[in-house]
């Protein structure tokens, strides 16, 4: 009986300390996947004396071969359209060479639910400056399949509450920029009516100038809490305004979702 007795408390102390282990440990995280290609490179590079090449992908595609062939078929048709340009031009003794197509994908934010991929990407031929550009990629880990904002919102009407946030934070930000280039105290200066309008335009709610967007900080449970849109240079403003990237949380829009994007976005 003794013995017994002894061998019920000794498993159940294992237990508790196997349990102990588990909650500083995080037992409960998946074990990270093996890669499906290890070796597959992450960064891929072509020079010449008169252009240059050059794109870096994330580790996250040696892992998913669904978001490897997105994003290598982007970088592949953007690298086909900048040779063929480029094939097209004369090559002229002159300061407009090497022209340059570069572009940089990182991981912005990933959980259980959702991955999201930002791109940044640079092209120069010739002229007084180069152009940046954005490619943004989001990724339902649980359904295995990629969402697009129509998933989310399902006609341009839904898109209003979006567009109107959007253009108050950038009429904000944009005030903020020329305040501190023109050195004035005065942050609250109003913009030109050429600026409003151009702002007013370039977040009118339309789906082709919210294409940029990301799922981003994820909650407690690993859903998103809003949308990144980002707004290349000349979308919304002068090129040497720069570009602008505005966070907008789910409370903006959460009536407007789709049946799809609610489920997306439940805390």
């Amino acid at each position: 009986m003794t013995n017994s007795h002894s061998d019920i408390t000794s498993c159940l102390c294992s237990l508790m300390l196997i349990l102990a282990i588990c909650i500083t440990s995080g037992c409960d995280q998946e074990p990270a996947p093996d890669p499906i290609n290890k070796d597959l490179p992450l960064q891929v590079q072509d020079s010449t004396d008169h252009y240059i090449y050059e794109v870096r992908f994330p580790a996250a595609i040696r892992y998913n071969d669904m978001l490897r062939r997105e994003l290598q078929g982007y970088a592949q048709s953007q690298r086909t359209d900048f040779i063929s340009f480029f094939q097209q031009d004369s090559i002229p003794d002159g300061p407009i060479y090497p022209w340059q197509l570069s572009l940089d994908f990182t991981v912005f934010d990933s959980t259980k639910r959702f991955t999201s991929i930002l791109g940044q990407g640079y092209t120069y031929t010739g002229g007084a400056h180069g152009n940046h550009f954005y490619k943004t990629v989001n990724y339902d880990n649980s359904g295995k399949h990629f969402i697009r904002l129509t998933d989310l919102f399902a006609d341009s009407t839904a898109l209003h509450p979006v567009s109107e946030y959007s253009r108050k934070k950038i009429v904000s930000e944009l005030t903020q920029r020329i305040s501190v280039l023109t050195d004035s105290a005065d942050s609250t200066q109003e913009l030109s009516m050429s600026s409003l309008g151009w702002i007013n335009d370039g977040t009118a709610p339309d789906f082709p100038f919210f294409q940029h967007f990301l799922l981003a900080r994820p909650g407690p449970n690993g859903h998103p809490t809003g949308l990144q849109i980002f707004f290349p240079p000349y979308q919304v403003a002068a090129y040497a305004a720069g570009s602008f990237d505005i966070f907008v949380p789910e409370s903006v829009f959460k009536d407007q979702l789709t049946p799809k994007g609610r489920k997306l976005f439940q805390q």
